[in-house]
């Protein structure tokens, strides 16, 4: 994945886009998802960035309908079905489950990827992990493109100050859709429709990342830590992972 410099005009275009990309509530009443949406946000997050990109040059991505609203739910239902991520009501979806999901429906919908990868630890195939952590400069680069998409996983950690550990408790997705700087612009599932919140993203520079999933416990140098609207009371944000889309 080539690295490009961040211009002021990327950071403006980035800006320019994250107006026009969704925002769509995990948990809105009138979507029909499964257990509320309260495990959506995988799909939710996926979908906003499908939305705006079946709007700018691939119309196969949307289903059909007049009502945008009404679009983007049957989008998200289709994305959490057991026909792509098959995201549980229970637990969510893990990394592994988007890429299938994401790779998936947009074969069906007629489209080539160019790009469809995972940076950070948690398990996916290896054919589709480009690195243990996620990078910065990637993440930028690929919001940058008008036929790109970046998720963020979110994971909820209970920092211990005394053994400098990082244990995670939990996971959110969100849809990265601008930068400003290091700082990242997105658009949250789990918090109220129609906002563009900025995140800061700091290096850590000690610590462990511990718990019982697959690849932990590990270093915590090479990951970041969130800020800004992910923070979630007395829970530390770091980036776990981010997934790459980039379409012909």
């Amino acid at each position: 994945m080539p690295l490009l410099s961040a211009s002021a005009d990327a950071a403006f275009a980035a800006s320019s886009k994250a107006a026009a990309i969704p925002d769509f509530l995990q948990t809105d009443p009138k979507g029909g998802f499964a257990s509320a949406g309260e495990q959506f946000c995988a799909p939710t997050a996926v979908s906003n960035s499908l939305a705006w990109l079946g709007k700018h040059g691939y119309p196969a991505l949307l289903p059909k309908g007049a009502n945008p609203h009404d679009v983007q739910a049957s989008l998200i239902r289709l994305l959490g079905s057991a026909r792509f991520m098959n995201t549980s009501p229970a637990n969510g979806t893990g990394p592994a489950q988007v890429l299938w999901g994401v790779g998936q429906y947009v074969k069906k919908a007629g489209y080539s990827i160019s790009e469809l990868s995972y940076e950070g630890w948690r398990a996916v195939p290896a054919a589709q992990r480009v690195s243990m952590a996620p990078d910065l400069d990637d993440i930028r680069d690929v919001i940058d493109d008008d036929a790109g998409a970046v998720w963020l996983n979110v994971g909820w950690y209970r920092y211990d100050a005394d053994d400098d550990s990082y244990e995670r408790v939990g996971g959110h997705w969100v849809t990265v859709v601008g930068y400003a700087g290091d700082d990242l612009s997105i658009h949250d599932p789990g918090t109220p429709a129609g906002r563009t919140e900025r995140v800061t993203v700091t290096s850590l520079e000690s610590g462990s990342l511990i718990g019982k999933e697959a690849n932990l416990p590990r270093a915590a140098e090479d990951y970041y830590e969130l800020g800004g609207q992910l923070v979630r009371g007395k829970w530390v944000a770091l980036l776990d992972g981010a997934v790459f889309l980039l379409l012909d």
